[in-house]
């Protein structure tokens, strides 16, 4: 409608006013045109016919600006005729009976008429009537340039019938072109012409408020419509071409503009009863230059199909950013009353090629980021377009496939199912729509006929089912390289409503999947996707012509949603009798070959307590009792990963557990159709099923692909009597359980990385003493030393941090699911301390007994290398420590305990338990004094009891044995005192020892909810090596001392490097 809904007011039409011109001549029925431009007056109403020479009868221009004109210009052919109505002229509402504009009649072969105006001013020229403009002849050729507005108040904006197939007529639309009259009538009718160009550019626009936008009928030759940036709009069809003659056929070309069928299809070529009307017709929604990727793809909707054609050949090609939006609706059993969103009925051959987005436009099914009014509304100015009626969001539904597609891809470990309140949930009934549909007859009448390639290209997004029908040898064929969103509509019949259906007489019918099949959306309902391929569903591959034979590609077939009970299947035909059918009429599946492994199928679990699944038992009729989504398929071949996403928050407390996946027919590769890789085996990468890296989850296990979740790991089976193996998912223990004795491990570590309080302040403040070979770093050898005054009782304060990183590499053999392999336990770990204490000293600094306490914080991060396991310690540690000395002999015992709260994350859960780690650590040496340097042979021995509180973890339980380490150690330390100045003197100390760790293997039970239990251990024993450096600085009177020591533990498996310093002051 016009905007506002009010149509233009009818102009009175006054009496022309043609001084010196004869009536006749001013009403357009004479044959003397005059030229003078002085004849037209200056003001007031006028209509005048001028030809630029009066000797040369044809009309040159039309300048008016009240009634409507009749050019009748048969005989002037030969001269070129022409019409041009300049900006800021009008034509008003004629008198008479037809009511015309502007009417062009018996052309001849060439008239060129132009109705100028500035775009979208108020200067453009305008032609309005009960009919804008009529072209109307039996031979000749007319070409309309229009800028301005033509306006059909009652019938068509533009109407062109030709007589007898002579008439040609080309349009070049840069304004608009309007219908507001009721019934079937269009904004362009052209019947009965030889052949039409329509072009509507830039900001041009066609409406036809009562009956389509564009409306063709009864061409001898080729039709073409081509949008370039422009609005074709109809209450009907956008474009409506019922037939077309010649070679040439039917092209439609849409680039970046938009054509709506507010009442019918967005274009509509032929008819589907009488495919052979036309040769061919080719919808081009893009712009393409060449054999380039096409850009520049416009909108196409329409209210029943987004496109139908009906031709010996068919074509449709969608470009990025572009849609084509369609109803979708699939009518009864027998398919009546469709209206896919794209429908192709050919004899030779159908195509789609789909770059962009082919989606409903049914809001009962509620496309995300798209929304109709049916409000279309113009400008009663000029006919620009105020309202297109429709909005619709191609970048955010690209990003909506996006993220859930990256979710998809990484079992639920990244992406998301939901983005800006948008989730994957709303494109589940869009997914039911029919997208494509494809099917026709023979030249002899049989059906179904042609054949038929769709092709949805790496940015393509296809939302909806696809069905094919087809007869010739070239048979039907679907080839995704981007995502499909498809499954089930809610009702299905023989051969309808399955996410899929292809079948060809005597060729090929099958998918090829190099990209993205979504088939579930809402996680809380059990979805189904049938998929009929008589010739196979090949996935993570496509058959390349160039190449002559399959090309390996990642292809994902998905039915990950968030929730259990989607079920994916593949069948050779349709079914009705349930299951048991699928079991017996399965389809081929073509998994990777190879070593591509490029082949993945994504399903959830649930993994958490639950009914353990009977593959001998379960006849898959109650998808709602499923702990997981199923695929089932016939004859099944290559390789194909399974990419589990798991939804449970808590984990089965049962080892052998079991959940069903999937189900085949026969196995290629086998005599009986078992699996020939792991029916006696775990499955693993390359066998017919394995578990995919993508899963959340997933570990190793001696190259053997897992799940783990919590306590278990999950792995793959072929069970069943051949030849119909399930495959199944049954719990074990994680690997990770096995590292878990390595906590004990990393308490012990805690322990002695912040013991030696010791020696690293007692002895350091004592020696050297006066007179044992040497006299100090102050007193130079041989000099008697000083008087040395009574002893008196001392009193120290000191405080130290210590830092150290442990590494370890480690592994063990275990068997878990069936694989016997080396289990991974090499860890990291981090320890930091600050610790404090105090000593009584009764002798001073001389000969005798000192004792002390201490007290500190401890914090420490362990990290497994492998499976993902952690841990943290945090706490508190408390202590007393004795030392006797006596001139170079020395004893030391150090007592400690360690209260740690251990905070546990593996296998997706966390769990808290106490560490208490109580022991003691004892030294004997002798300093012998040679000058200013020393060597110090010295003995130490410790031991260490680490116990851990049960450690619950969800559905099972870990208990520690009490970890007990005993260490034997000797060695050497040798150095030097310095004097740094006057005030300071320095030691300066390394130190060898070797050590032998004799403790037993720390040792864990873990155990199930119903009593099942197993042991794991952590091997600590065997000799290792220590080396230290340190330097200890005195002030003169040895009242105040610091030092710092850098060491570091080794042997073949570990390395524990480590810093410390402190500082004491005595009273």
């Amino acid at each position: 409608m016009i905007a506002g809904g009010v149509a233009l007011p009818a102009v009175a039409v006054a009496s022309p006013v043609c001084t010196g011109i004869s009536d006749f001549i001013c009403n357009g029925t004479g044959s003397t045109i005059p030229s003078a431009e002085s004849l037209i007056p200056e003001d007031g109403p006028f209509s005048v016919l001028i030809g630029p020479d009066p000797e040369l009868p044809f009309v040159q221009e039309v300048r008016s600006n009240t009634t409507a004109f009749t050019i009748d210009a048969d005989g002037y052919s030969t001269h070129g005729d022409g019409i041009h109505m300049y900006a800021g002229s009008s034509i008003g509402f004629a008198d008479g009976e037809t009511g015309i504009g502007l009417a062009i009649k018996n052309p001849g072969e060439d008239v060129e008429a132009t109705i100028d105006g500035a775009s979208g001013g108020s200067a453009a020229a305008s032609i309005t009537g009960t009919t804008g403009i009529l072209v109307t002849g039996e031979d000749g050729y007319v070409h309309l340039t229009n800028s301005g507005h033509v306006l059909g108040t009652q019938n068509y904006g533009i109407e062109v019938y030709g007589e007898d197939g002579g008439l040609a007529f080309d349009l070049d639309n840069d304004g608009s072109v309007v219908s507001e009259g009721t019934g079937l009538l269009t904004g362009i009718f052209v019947h009965g012409v030889q052949y039409t160009h329509i072009n509507n550019n830039g900001s041009g626009v066609i409406a036809g408020f009562g009956g389509d936008g564009v409306y063709v009928a009864d061409v001898t030759d080729g039709v073409s419509v081509s949008n370039t940036g422009g609005v074709i709009f109809g209450s009907g069809a956008g474009v409506y071409i019922a037939d077309a003659g010649g070679e040439d056929g039917v092209t439609v070309n849409n680039t970046a503009g938009s054509i709506i069928g507010d009442g019918n299809a967005g274009i509509h070529v032929g008819n589907p009863e009488g495919i052979g009307g036309i040769s061919q017709a080719n919808v081009y929604n893009w712009a393409q230059l060449g054999d380039s990727t096409p850009t520049g793809g416009g909108h196409v909707i329409g209210q029943y199909q987004g496109i139908m054609l009906a031709a010996r050949q068919v074509f449709v090609g969608n470009g990025p950013g572009g849609a084509i939006l369609g109803s979708g609706y699939e009518g009864n059993e027998d398919g009546y009353g469709s209206t896919p969103i794209v429908e192709l009925h050919s004899w030779y051959g159908a195509g789609v090629n789909n770059y962009g987005l082919i989606a409903t436009s049914d809001s009962d099914r509620a496309l995300p980021h798209f929304n109709w009014t049916h409000d279309f509304t113009l400008s009663d100015d000029n006919g620009a377009v105020v309202d297109a009626g429709y909005t619709l969001d191609t970048s955010a539904i690209a990003a909506d496939v996006s993220q859930f597609g990256t979710f998809a891809w990484t079992g639920g470990q990244t992406g998301s199912l939901t983005r800006n309140g948008t989730s994957l949930a709303d494109y589940g009934m869009a997914a039911q729509a029919l997208a494509v549909q494809a099917s026709g007859d023979t030249e002899d009448g049989l059906t179904p006929g042609g054949s038929a390639n769709v092709t949805n290209k790496t940015s393509g997004i296809l939302i909806g089912r696809v069905e094919m029908g087809v007869s010739n040898e070239d048979g039907a064929s679907l080839q995704n390289f981007g995502t499909w969103y498809t499954q089930d509509q809610a009702e299905t019949y023989y051969g309808f409503g399955y996410a899929a259906g292809l079948y060809s007489e005597d060729g090929y019918a099958g998918i090829d999947n190099a990209g993205l099949v979504q088939t579930a959306f809402a996680p809380s309902t059990q979805e189904a996707a049938h998929f009929i391929v008589p010739s196979g569903f090949r996935n993570g591959a496509y058959w390349s012509e160039e190449q002559d034979g399959p090309v390996a590609s990642p292809g994902l077939l998905s039915a990950i949603d968030g929730g259990v009970g989607d079920g994916i299947y593949i069948l050779n035909g349709p079914s009705e009798d349930g299951f048991g059918s699928y079991l017996h009429n399965g389809g081929r599946f073509h998994g990777s070959t190879g070593g591509a492994l490029t082949s993945f199928i994504g399903l959830d679990a649930n993994l958490a307590p639950g009914t353990v699944e009977d593959p001998m038992t379960d006849d898959w009729s109650d998808p709602s009792a499923w702990r997981s989504d199923r695929f089932a398929a016939g004859n099944v071949s290559g390789s194909t990963g399974l990419i589990i996403n798991k939804v449970n928050t808590t984990s089965t407390n049962l080892i052998g557990d079991t959940v069903i996946l999937a189900h085949a027919n026969y196995v290629d590769g086998s005599e009986d159709g078992a699996d020939p890789g792991c029916a006696t085996d775990t499955c693993k990468a390359g066998d017919t099923f394995y578990i995919a890296p993508q899963s959340k989850g997933y570990v190793e296990v001696g190259g053997v692909g897992a799940v783990q979740d919590g306590a278990y790991a999950w792995f793959l089976h072929a069970v069943g009597t051949a030849p119909d193996p399930d495959y199944i998912v049954v719990s074990d223990w994680s690997p990770a359980d096995v590292q878990i004795p390595g906590l004990v491990t990393g308490a012990q570590n805690i322990w002695y990385d912040t013991s030696g309080v010791v020696a690293d302040h007692i002895y350091g403040n004592h020696f050297p003493q006066a007179g044992e070979g040497g006299g100090g770093a102050d007193l130079p050898v041989g000099v008697a030393p000083p008087t040395v005054p009574a002893a008196k009782p001392a009193v120290s304060i000191w405080g130290k941090f210590s830092g150290d990183h442990f590494n370890r590499t480690t592994a063990v053999t275990e068997t878990l699911g069936g694989v016997t392999s080396s289990i991974n336990t090499s860890l990291v770990q981090d320890t930091f301390s600050l610790l404090g204490g105090a000593d009584f000293q009764p002798n001073g600094d001389g000969d005798g007994i000192r004792a002390g306490a201490f007290a500190g914080v401890v914090g420490s991060s362990l990290s497994f290398s492998s499976y993902g396991a952690t841990a943290t310690y945090q706490g508190g540690t408390i202590g007393g420590y004795a030392a006797y000395t006596r001139n170079g002999f020395y004893v030391d015992a150090e007592a400690k305990i360690d209260a740690l709260n251990m905070t546990y994350s593996g296998g997706g859960l966390t769990a808290n338990a106490w560490s208490t780690s109580a022991g003691i650590l004892a030294n004997a040496g002798y300093r012998m004094q040679m000058g200013d340097a020393f060597i110090e042979p010295v003995v130490s021995a410790s031991y260490v009891n680490t116990t851990i509180q049960n450690l619950g973890l969800s559905g099972a339980t870990v208990s520690f044995s009490n970890g007990q380490s005993f260490r034997l150690g000797a060695g050497a330390k040798v150095g030097t005192t310095v004097q740094v100045n006057d005030e300071m003197s320095a030691e300066l100390a390394l130190q060898g020892k070797l050590w032998d760790e004799l403790g037993p293997a720390n040792k864990i039970t873990i155990t199930d909810g119903f009593g099942n239990s197993t042991s794991f251990s952590d091997n600590i024993s065997g000799l290792f090596g220590e080396i230290s450096a340190s330097a200890t600085v005195y002030n003169l009177d040895k009242s105040m001392s610091g030092f710092v020591t850098v060491a570091d533990k080794f042997n073949g498996s570990f390395n524990n490097a480590s810093i410390k310093g402190g500082i004491r002051k005595t009273f």
